[in-house]
């Protein structure tokens, strides 16, 4: 009977001990930092963070493999695209913050369209970000 219970407790605690390995996040998020130039001449590193979504959250339809690996792509890539265009504009007025973060929205939603032909995903899924960070920081 003792050898029986040793077991039991044995098979409770292995398995709550492995409990959390088979845990995924439903988000990934990631950040940048790129120095900007603005109009009074003085330098700042602009941080820009990025969170997807793994998974959608309608009924929409969706193959999870695809989806994980353009989620995967995405996390990589949007990275660059946020540097180029921070990059683009030399120097930048405080007024012309929200601007470049529209501009930043539009080119990562161009993105995930061309992304989604790639990993033949069907237009209709959607791919939920968020861009929660977008502020100066000066250099010290």
């Amino acid at each position: 009977m003792k050898k029986i219970i040793f077991i039991f407790a044995l098979f409770i605690l292995s398995s709550s001990a492995f409990a959390g390995l088979g845990y995924k996040s439903r988000s990934s998020s990631s950040g940048i930092a790129v120095p900007i130039k603005l109009n009074n001449d003085e330098i700042y590193n602009l941080v820009v963070n990025v969170e997807f979504l793994s998974e959608p959250y309608d009924s929409k339809p969706y193959d999870s493999d695809e989806y994980e690996k353009l989620i995967e792509r995405l996390e990589v890539e949007w990275s660059g695209i946020a540097i180029q265009v921070i990059l683009d504009s030399p120097s930048i007025e405080m007024a012309e913050l929200s601007q470049a973060k529209k501009k930043l929205e539009l080119k990562i939603d161009q993105l995930v369209v061309a992304t989604k032909k790639k990993y033949e995903i069907r237009q209709n899924i959607e791919v939920v970000y968020s861009i929660y960070s977008f502020y100066l920081v000066k250099p010290e």
